[in-house]
């Protein structure tokens, strides 16, 4: 039933109004200041005349509605399934708002709780408590993380990656347990919102905030938000990090055998996206879903596609063990899989000639 699901979703998103054929696409183009060199010209980034505001707002909101439409499906066709992590925000937006301490329990490998600035988040459904299932909350974060994407990638002109998004694993896993992977991949093009996000999931979003420009507004939204989390509880920081210790991850660069080769991203330091790179495979993951901001390293269609398919791939190995695939620390082969083609796809880029404008 599940891989169904799986597969229902996959093709409604392919049909969503995401791929150049339904944007507008046409033969007038333009070409990227950055050229690839003539020898690599099957990379060139080639973009569609940008749609107009109105167009990018009702695709961004069709392809929202799709996601949220998802989830649910995903939940009342399973209804034993954990809600998935935007419970996080709830809960510790309800203890809060009760007086209750949101750290006062004993965490596990699957209880790990979120920094204190996730409330924020939550506080917008805490009428949906006792009145829906936890997971309609969910759903209608995931549609607004996933209109938020198509809007700002549309926006920016990157039509193909924001297609081979969509139809990535690491997508749609994200998408079934209300993972914070979507939004935190928007802010690549909506920067201010990454420092906000770093408060939440600090090992996700850090490598994305600090490898693109850093947006002043954001920080100083941050700082205000961090501000009045430490004069709610001045002690959330140190208590949050003394609960980490069951937390079941992965750090990249660790993994056995190949993993030590990701620090040739290095080598890519004045690219920004081998900075992230580099940044992510030092920062401990758990899953497959913390692997989407993998898919902002390709400049070409044809290294995203090669990912995408890559990715389901993993999915499709791990669906013997479903639902453990979501929580299991056991991720080291979809580490080999996934990085190691992203840090090739990276190394082989050819240097690129700056045309002056």
């Amino acid at each position: 039933m599940q891989s169904q699901v799986l597969y229902f979703l996959v093709i409604t998103t392919y049909l969503g109004c995401t791929s150049p054929a339904t944007i507008g696409y046409n033969r007038s183009v333009k070409v990227a200041y950055d050229i690839p060199a003539p020898d690599d010209l099957r990379d060139v980034q080639v973009f569609p005349a940008r749609a107009t505001t109105r167009s990018l707002l009702i695709r961004a909101t069709t392809v929202g509605l799709i996601v949220s439409i998802a989830h649910l499906l995903y939940h009342l066709l399973t209804p034993t399934a954990h809600p998935g992590d935007f419970v996080w925000a709830l809960q510790t937006a309800y203890t809060l708002s009760q007086g209750i301490d949101p750290y006062g329990f004993a965490p596990d490998p699957l209880l790990i709780p979120y920094p204190l600035p996730v409330a924020l988040f939550g506080v917008p459904f805490l009428w949906t408590i006792g009145v829906l299932p936890f997971f309609v909350a969910g759903a209608v974060f995931l549609g607004i993380s996933a209109g938020l994407l198509t809007w700002s990638m549309l926006r920016a002109g990157e039509n193909w990656r924001l297609t081979l998004i969509l139809l990535s694993g690491p997508f749609w896993m994200a998408v079934l347990v209300s993972q914070w992977s979507p939004l935190i991949v928007a802010t690549w093009y909506i920067p201010v919102l990454a420092p906000l996000l770093v408060l939440v999931k600090p090992q996700i979003a850090l490598p994305v905030a600090i490898a693109h420009k850093l947006s002043k507004p954001g920080l100083l939204i941050a700082g205000v938000v961090l501000l009045f989390s430490l004069i709610i509880d001045a002690t959330w920081p140190f208590r949050f990090l003394s609960m980490m210790g069951p937390y079941q991850s992965t750090i990249p660069i660790l993994t056995l055998p190949l993993g030590p080769l990701l620090i040739l991203a290095a080598l890519r330091w004045r690219d920004e996206r081998g900075r992230l790179l580099l940044f992510m495979a030092v920062m401990p993951q758990r899953t497959i879903y913390d692997y989407l901001p993998l898919w902002l390293v390709p400049t070409g269609i044809r290294g995203l596609a090669v990912l995408t398919a890559l990715s389901w791939l993993v999915v499709l190995a791990g669906i013997p063990t479903w639902p453990a695939m979501f929580t299991t620390p056991d991720m080291q082969w979809a580490i080999h899989a996934l990085y190691l083609p992203a840090l090739i796809i990276l190394l082989l880029r050819k240097p690129q000639v700056r045309l002056s404008q």
